[in-house]
């Protein structure tokens, strides 16, 4: 299965401040007690981790486009995520984590 990056671009509406480029609500938060039952015990920042997850639409809405030249409908979901797995890929990289996360650097 191929990634998506979340990523939103400049001209994405994303207003002249914008701490978090990838959008709200795509970061996952992991407490204690979750962390401990998926098996981690140390993760360090900028370390890349996969993810794997299933969900259940909670929420779907569909509005129709305006006539700009696309025809058709546009799609929103809300995706509740009920189980999760986490597993560590090779070791951090805090610089290459925070030009990802944050820009900048020759990408």
């Amino acid at each position: 299965m191929a990634l998506t990056s979340l990523k939103q671009e400049e001209g994405d509406n994303l207003g002249e401040y914008t701490p978090q480029v990838f959008g709200y609500g795509t970061e996952i938060y992991l407490n204690g007690d979750q962390c401990e039952a998926l098996g981690l015990t140390r993760l360090d920042a900028g370390q890349t981790v996969n993810i794997r997850a299933t969900g259940i639409v909670s929420r779907s809405t569909q509005e129709l486009e305006a006539p700009d030249g696309d025809d058709g409908k546009d799609l929103s979901v809300s995706i509740q995520l009920t189980a999760i797995d986490v597993s560590p890929v090779g070791t951090a990289n805090s610089k290459r984590a925070a030009q990802l996360l944050y820009g900048g650097g020759d990408e």
